[in-house]
């Protein structure tokens, strides 16, 4: 993070990018980078004008420009994932920002198994959405969570209790 600051490039700039890449390989190309830790990203910037990364300069406010690039790392630990699976893991998203219920479990029983869900209980779909989504099922799955507060749940900026107690709830 320091070397980040240092040479004018901003750290929150680069966690966009890793994620638009990760959001790529998961929902676009069909893979998943199995050991993503932060040894197996390199952050790359270039500060001249002149430089092999000519994309945009970010103006870092501290007067410095600088054109951060992302490398992923250890290609050892990659799965591909099938199309099935990979349309099953979008609706699970697009239930868990939308807040439709049935959306989720339907997504998650068939990411558990795509032939035949019928035998997949909604304990299991429910704990799949919590493992998927880092966020416990009660929250996801309440009627009385503002769309905005949702998204803050599902970044891991928010909890279900500071959003219903700051509604007076």
């Amino acid at each position: 993070r320091q070397a980040m600051l240092a040479a004018g490039v901003s750290p929150h700039h680069v966690s966009k990018l890793v994620s638009q890449i990760f959001c790529q390989m998961l929902f676009v190309d069909g893979f998943v980078h199995c050991d993503p830790h932060p040894g197996n990203i390199l952050v790359t910037w270039s500060n001249d004008e002149e430089g092999e990364n000519k994309k945009k300069k970010e103006d870092t406010g501290n007067g410095k420009k600088s054109s951060p690039g992302i490398v992923v790392l250890d290609h050892a630990l990659y799965r591909r994932l099938s199309p099935d699976f990979q349309a099953a893991h979008r609706c699970l998203w697009e239930g868990a920002f939308s807040g439709d219920v049935d959306k989720m479990m339907s997504a998650a029983k068939r990411m558990l198994d795509p032939k035949d869900s019928s035998h997949i209980t909604e304990d299991q779909a429910q704990k799949l959405v919590e493992m998927v989504t880092n966020v416990p099922w009660k929250s996801l799955a309440s009627e009385s969570v503002h769309p905005r507060d949702r998204i803050a749940l599902l970044e891991g900026g928010g909890s279900s209790s500071s959003s219903s107690s700051s509604k007076g709830g």
